[in-house]
């Protein structure tokens, strides 16, 4: 039969766990209310009270910031049911063994207060409890209550704060979530102290009316139990009642400080003492007038002048020394400066290269705390951009502007404004997109982005809109939809070299070689204009791969081509991305055609204005050819086409994009190389001049 192994306790393991100490320690604590302790242990318990207070004074005076001592309040809650513990133990045993008891720390500090005369004793005893409830307590409960109540009402602006920034991209996700955490914390810290404040006053009236008990009792029992006169009873239980009092009541006035002093202290920079020092010796002037005043007051009849002159003259030695510390400081300081030749005079402020601008009245949409959820979309509206075009847009500045109307918003590239338009807050906006044939009572208008027609209604009319067949949309919805387009229509001139280089460097560890490779031929100011060009277009960058490998290849075979060139290479490597991006949805790519003799007309002027650096269209070509790309742009209109794309040869299609792009921005110029075969190639109609032959 075998035995069964018994179970190992190991001591070693419970002892290094905190939890399990702590437990073990409170489950001490309520013991003291129940079981008597012997008096070594009630001293011993109660040197550790006194030297954990300090401990825990120590660590305040020298932390930086409240929150690192987050469980502040759970240790005052703690420590004072210990004290309690320690006062309802000490006082049965007070009781009990009369002048019998032998609690050395209380027996101590009670014939060191009163020094014979109990009266006196009492009396000093009465003054400490006052000043421990009426100035420590009430007021550290007072600033508990104001701390807590400005950390509340605070925490909506902190949070906005936090939100505009991570919507801006100067902090990313992490950082914002650690941010928000560190603001929780700090509300729940002060709500915390708040409610654990009310510990140290209530610590105060439990002392007193203990301290009352023990007297009371102290006296009957002495003069019953103990058959002790009314003098040694009272000389007797009043050294036991003060020393056991204090033996309380400094653990409690130490914590007591420490709650004062961590509830008063913002996040600071430094400890106290070197924040004394530092804010103490920033002008030698209080010094001096210090030093005069005390000397001064060493010469008025019946002062002391044994104690008031040497402090003045220590006060005085300490301004000089540091009087003359400071000019030998600023000497180096000098010194230092005429060596440094200064290169820039004054720092030049960037200009935002997106900036959101609204009227008071809107601030409410970047408001979480009201509702508001513009950083949100913001934060949204960058993601989807870089994932639609593969671009990293610029951090996006949200600010409130006394300028504008109180309804009015502003969307800002590179500082000059580029679109600007009136919001109703405090109403929905119904946009008719085309089907709409029943009317609805509102503000009619014209929605800012697409200039469809729409109406301002009333929120409690959302649904019937809805019905009708109208779309409709709140205003931080509007704000970000404008912005998105914005953004898009000039997302070629907000790619900087800063984007290029994060581009480049997010791919460097996938694509070492290529990289490697691209570098050696060109630099990013090379990339910077093929990647504008393609965005310029609206063609997506994100395939980096296929386009850093085209540059490659056509640079090693060619260092002089032109960024312009290499772009239409790129681009005819990209064909299947772009064609699908202008399918409809049978998978069809509808073009119009130049007319075979326009086109070759074309295509040797543009060779002729290589050679000579200008064109030499006669004068009355280019707006005929203006005009009539303009008729058949309103065809496609007529057409109901989703896109107007023109198909050109691949020598004129750079050209023919460079005259339409102003005239014509909506206009798509693809080339036959640019043609996927997984297309389905219709063509819609011819473009021709009639004039042509005429002019030529």
């Amino acid at each position: 039969m075998a035995d069964t192994a018994r179970p190992k306790i190991n001591f070693s393991k419970i002892l290094s766990s905190p939890d399990i100490l702590i437990a073990i320690g409170i489950m001490t604590i309520l013991l003291m209310f129940i079981i008597p302790l012997p008096t070594f242990f009630l001293d011993f318990f109660m040197s550790l009270s006194l030297g954990f207070s300090l401990f825990v004074l120590f660590l305040v005076v020298f932390s930086t910031n409240p929150l690192e001592i987050s469980i502040f309040p759970s240790l005052l809650l703690l420590m004072t049911l210990m004290r309690l513990g320690l006062n309802i133990s000490s006082t049965r045993l007070i009781l009990s063994q009369g002048p019998a008891f032998k609690g050395k720390l209380i027996t101590a500090f009670g014939s060191f207060v009163v020094g014979g005369n109990f009266i006196v004793g009492l009396i000093i005893f009465i003054i400490i409890i006052a000043v421990q409830y009426i100035v420590i307590a009430r007021g550290t409960t007072r600033m508990s209550e104001v701390a807590a109540r400005f950390a509340l009402d605070s925490l909506p602006g902190k949070q906005m704060m936090i939100d505009s920034d991570l919507a801006a991209g100067i902090i990313n996700e992490q950082e914002a979530l650690r941010r928000r955490q560190a603001l929780q914390r700090e509300a729940d810290f002060y709500g915390s102290m708040d409610g654990a404040s009310k510990f140290v006053s209530g610590d105060v009236i439990v002392g007193i009316f203990i301290t009352i008990v023990n007297i009371v009792g102290g006296v009957l029992l002495g003069s019953l139990k103990f058959g002790l006169s009314f003098n040694e009873a009272m000389q007797t239980f009043l050294i036991f009642t003060v020393g056991d009092g204090l033996v309380s009541q400094i653990p409690s006035l130490l914590n007591g400080v420490a709650a004062g002093i961590i509830v008063s202290r913002s996040e600071a920079a430094d400890s106290l003492g070197s924040e004394f020092k530092r804010e103490a010796t920033r002008s030698v002037l209080p010094l001096w007038v210090l030093s005069g005043s005390l000397i001064f007051f060493g010469f008025v009849p019946g002062f002391p002048f044994y104690v008031f002159l040497p402090l003045g003259g220590l006060f005085g030695y300490l301004a000089f020394t540091m009087q003359k510390t400071q000019k030998i400081e600023e000497t180096k300081k000098e010194e230092k400066k005429e060596e440094e030749k200064p290169i820039i005079i004054d720092k030049l402020v960037p200009i935002e290269p997106i900036a959101l601008e609204i009227g008071y009245s809107l601030i409410p949409l970047v408001d979480k705390s009201q509702g508001g959820d513009l950083f949100d979309r913001i934060a949204n509206v960058r993601r989807q951009i870089a994932y639609d075009y593969g671009m990293i847009v610029p951090p996006i500045v949200v600010r409130d502007s006394l300028k504008l109307e109180a309804n009015e918003y502003t969307i800002k590239i590179h500082g000059v404004k580029v679109v600007s338009w009136k919001l109703l807050p405090d109403k929905f906006l119904a946009i008719n997109p085309g089907s709409v044939s029943e009317k609805i009572e509102g503000i009619v208008t014209k929605e800012p982005t697409y200039n469809l027609e729409a109406v301002w209604i009333d929120f409690n009319k959302k649904d019937i809109a809805e019905s009708l067949g109208y779309t409709v949309i709140n205003c931080a919805t509007v704000i970000a939809t404008h912005l998105t387009e914005t953004i898009i229509a000039h997302v070629d001139s907000l790619l900087g070299r800063e984007e290029v280089k994060k581009i480049i460097d997010s791919v460097r560890e996938e694509y070492k070689t290529l990289v490697s490779e691209v570098e050696s031929l060109t630099n990013i100011g090379f990339l910077q204009k093929v990647f504008q060009n393609l965005l310029s277009e609206k063609i997506s960058i994100r395939n980096i791969a296929t386009i850093l490998e085209t540059v490659a290849d056509r640079l090693s075979q060619n260092k002089n081509l032109d960024p312009d060139l290499v772009t239409e290479f790129v681009r005819q490597r990209l064909k299947n991305q772009i064609c699908r991006g202008y399918t409809d949805e049978k998978g069809r790519l509808r073009v119009y055609t130049f007319n075979p003799k326009l086109e070759n007309y074309l295509a040797n002027e543009f060779e002729k204005s290589e050679r000579l650096g200008i064109y030499s269209f006669p004068p009355k070509f280019l707006p005929n050819f203006i005009n009539t790309i303009l008729k058949y742009e309103q065809d496609s209109v007529v057409k109901k086409l989703d896109y107007f794309i023109i198909l050109t040869s691949p020598r004129i299609r750079r050209q023919i994009r460079s005259i339409t792009s102003t005239v014509c921005p909506k206009a798509v110029i693809l080339s036959t190389s640019e043609i996927s075969p997984s297309v389905s190639l219709e063509y819609v109609g011819q473009i021709t001049i009639s004039e042509e032959q005429e002019e030529k």
